[in-house]
């Protein structure tokens, strides 16, 4: 029998991965909040863990977009400023192979239970170092202003997490599942 997700569980990855419209636009070629909602991923542990990994996924990549963007900008910024960015850049670039490496993981096809165990158990150990990236990001840009521009771009690195954290408590409800069945 599988194992139920809670309404609340849908409706708070619902929430959390509606955007404004352009940002939604920009990053999925599908309305995220709907596909979750009319879709199996509502009682599917698997699709439900892999739904918040490519929520998490688009973030981290408008994050790396964000910051990307503002090192390459004309703007003044100042000698520590280009380092935090620089660091932060190769953070969230990190963020997001590992990140892809997760969505590969749980969308592979497993031979056995022992195979898809370690599998998520990987997807879990891949999602878990790109919070801990994306965080460390976020607390650097914490600390200089960015010619005025640090709460614009650290908010996109902060959401990032926020869905990271999300797609690792939903992986790790799937590594319990998997560990659960008989």
């Amino acid at each position: 029998m599988a194992p139920r997700i809670s309404a609340s569980v849908i409706t708070l990855l619902i929430i959390l991965a509606s955007s404004t419209a352009a940002e939604e636009a920009q990053l999925h070629s599908y309305e995220t909040a709907d596909f979750i909602s009319t879709s199996k991923v509502q009682s599917n542990t698997k699709q439900l863990a892999k739904a918040a990994v490519s929520v998490s996924l688009a973030h981290a990549k408008s994050a790396l977009a964000a910051v990307s963007s503002l090192a390459e900008s004309a703007i003044a910024l100042k000698q520590g400023e280009t380092v935090v960015l620089s660091d932060c850049g190769t953070m969230l670039g990190d963020s997001v192979q590992k990140l892809q490496k997760s969505e590969k993981e749980l969308g592979g096809s497993a031979k056995d239970r022992e195979d898809a165990s370690e599998r998520v158990q990987n997807a879990l150990t891949w999602v878990s170092t790109a919070l801990t990236d994306e965080n460390m990001c976020a607390d650097e840009l914490g600390g200089v202003d960015l010619a005025g521009k640090r709460d614009t771009v650290r908010g996109r690195v902060v959401k990032a997490a926020k869905h990271t954290s999300n797609a690792l408590a939903l992986v790790s409800n799937l590594a319990s599942s998997i560990g659960k069945s008989p």
